[in-house]
């Protein structure tokens, strides 16, 4: 063999070395979320280029076959008892459950490492917060929902309403006012039959928003505090006030409530009910595909919630945690701050239409949301930045099991209240009597392990 073919043979085995040993050294790491395509599709782009920056590392993508409730959970539990947990995760349903039953890392440490390349204030205040318990993180905020009123432009010009304020500082838009719009939004015909209703619901049963507005809660301080509920608070008088309000207004005016014979759920995109008082994923999960298809036949947009006492209205956060038996938590930890990243998160709001957590990616989500809306974007701007601002965590991100009891039972509850079939005062007394014995049964169970 010639020296020139030697050498050439040699070439060729050290490149075959060298490609065989950069594939050998490529490691795996796995992301797992709910089987929404959007999110997955997200989740694809983000992996991909996460990979094309780091050549060692592959990021698997893991769809749970599931939603986000307790089936995702489920799925998460099997995967770890299996010995194969994804490395990195999305948080939801129960965020809190998921750091208190061991399968977020505490990833303090890591935090304060990277404090500088976090840029955590970019977080509007609080929102860092939500994914930690008892002073230590557990989770980086990707996504957030807030509460805002959503409405038919249409319907109120034919009623002659002003449109309301996009400012959630605008004392002007207070319960009063909010009573008087659902009146002249509400139409009822000559054989009593409801033509038109003023709302869809407010907020939902399951959280205590109407309570906030009153000055109410359904806990004591100590235990958003500490993380665990000694008790609930449902018979407060500011509670009892509350309820009774909100009755009044699902007895005349809401969807929900007493049947009127028109939907909560469809009510609003049919051109029927006037204001839809519900979660921002509304706009991603209904109000952007309505759109699409050209099922909204009427000017759509948004305001604050009505002043009582204050306009506070629950926040989830939507965390990226790193499991506790992730066999790469180094890697799974570089994956989770480059797909929380300002990059990243502006890729989440146009994929899924979600609100963003960090500030910096805002304006991409508001300029994804002007084909959505009839309003100019500094008006979009404020009434979604307003609705973080005038925000609170929510219980079930703050407080240990107790929220999912309620969750569980607002049917049986809270939803004949507002029906007007069971008095306030009884009805929040009976809750709160089954919720404080639910309460020292499961925090006895958890003393014992």
């Amino acid at each position: 063999m010639s020296t020139m073919r030697k050498v050439a043979v040699c070439i060729i085995g050290l490149v075959l070395v060298s490609t065989i040993g950069a594939y050998a050294a490529t490691t795996k790491i796995a992301y797992f979320g709910r089987t929404r395509a959007t999110e997955l599709a997200w989740a694809e782009d983000v992996a991909q280029k996460f990979s094309a920056m780091r050549p060692d590392v592959e990021v698997e993508v893991w769809a749970s076959g599931t939603g986000g409730g307790s089936d995702y959970q489920e799925k998460l539990a099997v995967l770890t008892a299996a010995g194969t947990p994804p490395d990195v995760f999305l948080g939801l349903a129960d965020k809190l459950g998921f750091i208190v039953k061991g399968f977020a890392l505490d990833i303090t440490p890591y935090v304060e490492r990277d404090r500088a390349e976090l840029q955590i204030n970019t977080f509007p205040p609080g929102v860092w917060e939500s994914p930690s318990f008892q002073k230590r993180q557990y989770g980086v905020p990707l996504t957030l929902t807030t509460h805002l009123v959503f409405y038919n432009q249409s319907l109120f010009l034919d009623r002659g309403l002003a449109f309301l304020p996009t400012n959630w500082d605008d004392r002007s838009w207070t319960w009063e006012m909010f009573l008087e719009y659902c009146r002249r939004l509400t139409v009822v015909g000559e054989q009593g039959r409801y033509e038109q209703l003023g709302l869809t619901q407010i907020a939902e049963p399951k959280l205590p928003d109407i309570c906030y507005m009153f000055g109410g809660d359904w806990f004591e301080p100590e235990a958003y505090e500490t993380g665990w509920a000694e008790r609930v608070t449902m018979t407060r008088p500011e509670n009892i006030k509350a309820y009774e309000a909100a009755r009044d207004v699902y007895a005349r005016y809401a969807a929900a409530g007493p049947p009127k014979g028109i939907s909560a759920s469809t009510g609003f995109l049919q051109g029927l009910v006037a204001m839809d008082w519900a979660g921002a994923n509304r706009i991603g999960a209904s109000f952007k595909e309505a759109r699409k298809k050209g099922d909204i036949a009427f000017g759509l947009a948004v305001g604050p919630v009505p002043l009582v006492e204050n306009r506070m209205n629950t926040r989830w956060t939507n965390p990226l945690f790193i499991s506790n038996d992730s066999k790469n938590p180094d890697l799974a930890w570089e994956f989770v701050k480059f797909a929380t990243s300002t990059e990243s998160q502006e890729l989440w709001t146009r994929y899924t239409g979600s609100m963003p957590a960090r500030r910096t990616a805002v304006r991409a989500y508001i300029e994804s949301l002007t084909d959505v809306f009839d309003m100019p974007t500094n008006e979009i701007l404020a009434a979604m930045e307003g609705s973080v601002v005038h925000s609170v965590r929510s219980i079930e991100e703050a407080v240990v099991e107790a929220p999912f009891e309620i969750a569980r039972r607002a049917g049986q509850w809270i939803s004949p209240i507002l029906a007007g079939t069971v008095p306030v005062g009884n009805g929040l007394a009976t809750m709160e009597q089954a919720l404080n014995a639910y309460i020292r049964e499961f925090n006895a169970a958890m003393r014992k392990q």
